[in-house]
């Protein structure tokens, strides 16, 4: 520690109990804790933020089956995706958890889905846990991570901003994302919208309404979605956001 003086000596001597802490407390080794601290680090936190996000990282990684490194670097990922809604790393952990409980989304398959879909759903306003839910229900329909999160990110970008064409349709339609106050409506509300709307088309109709409103990538993402005629997206996001304990009891 003798090239530091004052405050960064302070930090990297917390950093440095704090990496051996980890070490001992769980199945990683302090280096292997040290290293994902350099992970979060490279993402612009300071100590205070590494030394608060290392339990839901260990937690993530343990229930994962993944290296911490990942782990740091997928809940870091997360973390910055949505900032600005209090997400917190042990919250982040707990929803990969019950999200490989819950659907075909394991390991590290919702951090890929989320590198192509989290900036853009946060924008719009829709929370961590409902963008995570309808990647699962995307995820369920044999959709590969990285396609759905691909998918959905394409499909938020339409949604705000449509084509002239997607608008004439949609007022044709009936079709609003947005309430009276200009928040994007829950991905919940949206596709029971469409199933309503799309009731009284053909499957060429329908499928030429997706395609003009969402492009045809992303109108494959938005069928995937309206496939869930049971309210899974909706249960889904309920167990996502009531999963506190879940990383831990897998782990």
């Amino acid at each position: 520690t003798g090239n530091f003086s004052g405050q960064a000596q302070k930090d990297y001597q917390a950093l440095s109990a704090a990496a051996k802490d980890w070490g001992a407390q769980s199945i990683f080794s302090s280096l292997e804790a040290a290293q994902a601290q350099e992970v979060l680090a490279s993402r612009g936190m300071d100590t205070n933020q590494i030394l608060a996000t290392g339990p839901g990282i260990m937690a993530l990684a343990a229930a994962s089956q993944i290296e911490l490194t990942d782990a740091a670097d997928a809940a870091g990922s997360a973390l910055q995706q949505f900032n600005g809604t209090g997400l917190t790393s042990a919250h982040v952990a707990d929803v990969f958890a019950q999200a490989a409980a819950d659907s075909a989304l394991q390991g590290m398959d919702l951090a890929e889905a989320l590198k192509y879909s989290g900036l853009q759903a946060n924008l719009n306003g829709v929370s961590f846990e409902e963008t995570a839910a309808a990647l699962a229900v995307m995820s369920d329909t044999g959709m590969a991570a990285e396609s759905a999160g691909r998918y959905l990110g394409m499909a938020f970008s339409k949604m705000a901003k449509p084509t002239d064409a997607a608008r004439e349709l949609m007022d044709e339609l009936g079709i609003s994302f947005y309430d009276s106050e200009g928040k994007m409506k829950p991905l919940a509300e949206i596709t029971s919208m469409l199933q309503d709307r799309f009731a009284g088309l053909t499957d060429e109709q329908r499928q030429h309404a997706l395609t003009t409103m969402f492009g045809q990538e992303a109108g494959r993402g938005m069928n995937a979605l309206l496939q869930d005629t049971d309210g899974k997206l909706v249960r889904l996001t309920d167990s996502f956001t009531n999963s506190e304990g879940a990383a831990q009891k897998m782990a």
